[in-house]
């Protein structure tokens, strides 16, 4: 990362957390300004061995299907609200949502929150030198109930840090939540208590939706609702006659969707950053949706024992919090 992007970090969270009164609140904010950073600024989305053991999907259950000669006199309205109910369906369900996510000219990373910040002593917002040096070339993002589990691996799949948020426990009869995961070729662990609950999840409206805030399947269905796609033709992906929505680059920022015509639910979605015209940053999301089954919740506790935390493993402050996003895209 460049110094001048440090400093655009640094310079933007302390604004963004000038008024935090808890750790809370900042956690939403820091979160929120994180997600901006890593589109805005360093070109990609706050995502082998990763591999996810099959299990039931929710396709053939989301939405009625319509063949393919049916597709040629479609609206983007008739679309879009096809892939909201299918989503609507997805949430209603409580279905697990899993992430393949890459990302060309660039890599994932973990930037270091500070929740003790508070605007009014010395510290900082962010921790620009802790941890600074992970790099995985893919990540694996599980969603389920409560629960946001992210792993990175390198290209040979290799696991570089595992970062999760959920609950892990109660206390006066509420649901405690706490941020956790570790950075392995940094030997290191986080345990991170999260005052008032998982306070990420944001109001969504149409210029904050569309990305990964506070799951896809919301930020997606908040951006259909928006009418911000437009319809694009159809498109093979992963073996699907897709139907291809486009939307309008705004601030640099553009995104293409590919939906399934026989489920409408999201296969998969590339989000472009153009601040650096000569290597524009692509991320890709590839998307399932599965039933929670046995075989599926067994794929998910197996991801879950997969981050294991080492007990030798060093403790990070318990007011820092580590939140996964792709890296500055090289020059």
């Amino acid at each position: 990362m460049s110094r001048n992007v440090e400093e655009l970090v640094r310079q933007g969270l302390d604004r963004a957390t000038a008024d935090a009164k808890v750790p809370a609140t900042l956690l939403r904010r820091a979160r929120h300004h994180n997600r901006r950073r890593r589109e805005a600024i360093a070109g990609a989305l706050a995502a082998g061995g990763a591999a996810i053991a099959a299990a039931a999907t929710l396709a053939a259950t989301a939405a009625p299907g319509i063949s393919a000669n049916a597709r040629h006199g479609q609206t983007i309205t008739y679309v879009t609200t096809r892939a909201e109910q299918a989503l609507a369906h997805i949430s209603q369900g409580r279905a697990i949502e899993s992430d393949t996510r890459t990302v060309t000219n660039s890599s994932f990373g973990v930037t270091v929150v500070n929740l003790a910040f508070n605007g009014s002593t010395g510290s900082t917002a962010q921790e620009p030198k802790v941890l600074s040096d992970l790099h995985a070339s893919r990540v694996i993002d599980w969603t389920y109930r409560d629960l946001d589990l992210q792993q990175g691996y390198t290209a040979s799949g290799k696991l570089v840090f595992s970062a999760a948020i959920g609950p892990v426990g109660t206390r006066h009869g509420k649901q405690v939540y706490e941020g956790y995961g570790a950075a392995y070729p940094e030997r290191t662990q986080w345990h991170t208590p999260l005052a008032g609950g998982p306070a990420f999840s944001e109001p969504l409206n149409c210029a904050n939706s569309g990305f990964d805030f506070p799951s896809w399947q919301r930020g997606i269905a908040k951006a259909l609702s928006c009418h911000v796609f437009t319809l694009a033709g159809n498109q093979e992906i992963n073996g699907i006659d897709t139907i291809k929505l486009i939307r309008k680059p705004r601030f640099g920022i553009g995104q293409t969707l590919w939906v399934d015509p026989t489920s409408y639910l999201p296969v998969r979605i590339n989000t472009t950053f153009e601040q650096r015209p000569k290597r524009p940053a692509v991320q890709t999301d590839n998307f399932r949706w599965l039933s929670p089954t046995t075989s599926s919740l067994a794929a998910l506790h197996a991801a879950e024992k997969r981050g294991a935390i080492p007990s030798n493993f060093r403790s990070l402050p318990s007011t820092y919090l580590p939140l996964p996003g792709a890296d500055t895209p090289a020059p």
